[in-house]
């Protein structure tokens, strides 16, 4: 599946599940792992609010499991991004 794909199911996702702590958008990046391999990294951005670690835990498996279904077997990396907290791109942007 394509980034774009990935982003359009964990949106969906995790706007049913997490709007009420404040979730605003989702940013998908295919990666290598430290050993080469190919994942999925979801990077949830939120308003306001702090996601109950439950909560996460199981969006990512709702993300992972529709992934699986739909023939991605990459493994999935959910990350959280808070307002006042610099973002893992932020020093490409200003490149």
């Amino acid at each position: 599946m394509t980034d774009g794909e990935i982003n359009e199911l964990a949106t969906r996702i995790l706007r049913d599940r997490l709007n009420q702590f404040g979730f605003a958008q989702v940013r998908v990046k295919s990666e290598l792992d430290f050993d080469g391999t190919p994942i999925i990294r979801v990077i949830a951005r939120y308003e306001n609010g702090r996601v109950p670690t439950d909560k996460l835990i199981d969006s990512l498996d709702d993300i992972r499991t529709e992934l699986i279904q739909r023939g991605e077997d990459r493994f999935v990396f959910l990350d959280s991004e808070y307002p006042g907290q610099a973002t893992e791109g932020d020093d490409d942007e200003e490149e």
